[in-house]
């Protein structure tokens, strides 16, 4: 009963705020953005939308973060990340904003797009399943009536809107395919392999593996990460490896068991190098020679890169059918259960690899590379009614807009 009434007293306090911020006045040249941010994994995605619109006068940037206070460190690598004005509970749900931008599904008592538009970016490429269907278009993408939460999502490629439209044609007009500006990064920095590989230890001979693991029961080092560290330093000499987990996974577990973050630090002092959450992960897939990982989408960028890979037994029901991770998976060197043949499947992928399918999967990954920044740009000026902003003449564009670019299909 007493939660009752707080939250009765909490919903009545917000609607009041809200009426009296909607009789303020407001400049009509301006526009207000707020980022919603629930965990570290989502502030560089959301960070990338922040740097492409941040040198436009007319927009103000403010960030809502959620996160545990259990997770020490968080919201200080958060809000370093994306330094932009910070903004309580209270009044984010209070405020009036113009476009709220996530990089995860909103949760039922975020502020949500009765009262302005939500724009939904992805955390890594889509190809996860939960709950028996492509999480990124599931359940969680609807609101309680049924309807899609979002005015836009943005996609990669036309490969993944399809996916989408698909599932249900309401996403034609919803799911907007931007590129990737984290691609668009990586692919820019693929020239800089020597000096990367230089700047973490590497020498000339040494075959280069990047681990990269998601989080859970099903990842990569849950299910045999001991057996494949063990079998790793048997390999040194010949190859090196760069280890690299889901930021979830630097967490207390909640019975106590190992903290698989904390635990990857301590291997250090074996040779391995260890990509913590909050660095870069572009230096390491270029300097890379091979992947080897789980259902992860970090990994999946590899495929621009032309990247072979290994992965470990990944369960169906995990991976929808179709999507680019499973495509590779099938194509890939599978590790046994007790990474026994680790050296082999290395070797495989190095030497035996079907990199004429891989370019298929490419093809299907960004269907806009080196646009990214301006396509974001396009679909964020037409969710604030904004004309574009030229940022070399610092002001307003002049004139009809630029016809769009059309991507080549994916």
């Amino acid at each position: 009963m007493e939660n009752r009434a707080k939250t009765l007293v909490r919903t009545l306090a917000r609607a009041l705020a809200r009426s009296a911020i909607g009789l303020l006045p407001r400049d009509a040249a301006r526009r207000r953005i707020l980022f919603i941010c629930t965990h570290e994994v989502q502030v560089d995605y959301l960070a990338e939308i922040w740097d492409i619109l941040k040198s436009d006068p007319r927009l103000d940037f403010d960030i809502l973060v959620l996160c545990p206070e259990h997770r020490p460190g968080e919201f200080d690598r958060i809000r370093s990340a994306l330094p932009v004005r910070q903004v309580r509970g209270f009044w984010a749900y209070a405020g009036r904003w113009d476009v709220a931008v996530m990089a995860e599904h909103v949760f039922p008592d975020l502020p949500t797009d009765s009262r302005h538009k939500i724009v939904r970016i992805s955390h890594g490429f889509p190809g996860k399943r939960e709950g028996g269907t492509l999480y990124a278009f599931g359940p969680k993408a609807y609101s309680r009536d049924g309807r899609i939460r979002y005015a836009r999502m943005f996609v990669p490629s036309r490969t993944v809107k399809e996916w989408a439209v698909n599932m249900d044609p309401a996403f034609e007009n919803v799911v907007a395919v931007v590129g990737s500006p984290g691609d668009d990064k990586m692919l820019a920095e693929a020239g800089r392999r020597e000096e990367f590989r230089s700047r973490l230890g590497f020498k000339p001979n040494e075959v280069v593996v990047f681990v990269t693991s998601t989080w859970g029961p099903n990842s990569l080092f849950h299910r045999m990460g001991d057996a494949i560290l063990a079998k790793a330093r048997e390999l040194k000499g010949e190859y090196r490896f760069i280890l690299s987990v889901h930021p979830i996974e630097y967490h207390p577990q909640p019975a106590g068991g190992r903290v698989w973050g904390e635990y990857l630090r301590e291997q250090r002092q074996d040779g391995f190098l260890l990509r913590e959450p909050w660095e870069d992960w572009v230096p390491c897939m270029v300097a890379s020679d091979i992947l080897l990982t789980d259902h992860t989408s970090l990994g999946v960028h590899g495929v621009l890169l032309g990247k072979p890979f290994v992965f470990t037994p990944v369960p169906d029901e995990l991976v929808e059918a179709g999507t680019v991770i499973r495509q590779i998976r099938d194509i890939s060197p599978i590790l046994r259960p007790d990474a026994s043949d680790l050296e082999q499947a290395l070797r495989r992928a190095r030497n035996d690899y079907p990199f004429d399918k891989l370019r298929e999967i490419a093809s299907q990954m960004n269907s806009c590379p080196n646009e990214a920044a301006d396509r974001v740009r396009e679909e964020m000026y037409a969710q604030l009614a904004l004309p574009a902003w030229d940022a070399g003449e610092g002001r307003e564009q002049a004139g009809p807009d630029e016809q769009k670019k059309i991507c080549r299909t994916g």
